[in-house]
């Protein structure tokens, strides 16, 4: 009944946006996997040293996950722990090659 009412005034519950963008896979499992990935392109491959410009985007697309992790949980990952907080999420900690490129507030 609420969110029909909020949705008449264009607008959207918590719960629906977490439910929303919790298909498939949690936005944590999201951002854990695309930290992985970053970790092996830099070990396995020269694109970072080649495009330096990469770097940029996947740090920009890791800000953009951490994001959307605090607007469904409403902490920011936790770098020190395995899990976070009550998600009980493993987060890995953000690879260090993307740190210079960190626009938020964590």
């Amino acid at each position: 009944m609420v969110n029909l009412l909020l949705n008449k005034f264009g607008l959207i519950s918590r719960s629906q946006v977490k439910q929303e963008l919790q298909f498939s896979r949690s936005i944590g499992k999201r951002l854990d996997e695309h930290r992985q990935f970053v970790e092996n392109i830099e070990v396995h491959t020269d694109v970072f040293l080649i495009n330096h410009w990469h770097i940029k985007h996947m740090a920009e697309m890791d800000d953009y996950l951490a994001t959307l992790y605090h607007l469904v949980y409403g902490i920011w990952p936790n770098k020190n722990q395995k899990t976070t907080g009550s998600t009980r999420q493993f987060v890995r900690q953000r690879p260090k090659i993307l740190n210079a490129y960190c626009s938020l507030e964590q």
